[in-house]
């Protein structure tokens, strides 16, 4: 029964019955048009999506130290792969949802379904994403830290507060 009243609110829909849908065209006018409605796709998930937020922090993050490790165009590349793939998953989970919301109104269990396996695709994407982070940035952050921390444990054995060497291997 529900799902025959779905299908039913599907079709006046696909059909231009329902008088409450705004016609809007189907394709956009031009390439410029289409950019913006790109964008303003953009803009809705960072304005309506608290985990977007978090991806972007963590993207941010990733390319700061990236930079700052001074990696391999391949490892960039990589990087960029997977970032790209997390803030795909969150696009389409995103479009899933305001579908899943739009066919079914009141709650649904096959709604519920569809909003489920939307999140756990951003969910493996992200899990990805660490691991692939982990892979790439992991050995050069290590060691970089590690020469570092080397670096200002030696500087703090060899001299004392007035800077002066306090063993001849300094």
């Amino acid at each position: 029964m529900i799902e025959s009243l779905a299908s039913a609110s599907v079709h006046r829909y696909r059909v231009g019955m329902n008088s409450q849908a705004p016609q809007t065209p189907r394709r956009a006018a031009s390439r410029l048009a289409s950019f913006r409605h790109a964008f303003a796709g953009w803009r809705h998930v960072l304005r309506t999506q608290r985990n977007a937020w978090i991806h972007a922090i963590a993207s941010v993050a990733v390319f700061a130290v990236s930079f700052w490790l001074g990696l391999e165009r391949i490892e960039w590349a990589i990087l960029l792969l997977t970032v790209a793939l997390v803030w795909t998953a969150e696009f389409v989970n995103t479009a899933v949802e305001a579908l899943a919301d739009l066919l079914s109104p009141d709650i649904h269990p096959l709604a519920k379904v569809a909003k489920d396996v939307a999140a756990a695709a951003v969910l493996i994407a992200a899990l990805a994403a660490v691991g692939v982070g982990l892979l790439v940035l992991g050995p050069p952050l290590w060691a970089r830290l590690k020469t570092t921390n080397a670096h200002a444990r030696t500087s703090i054995l060899c001299c004392g507060a007035d800077k002066t060497p306090r063993s001849p291997k300094c």
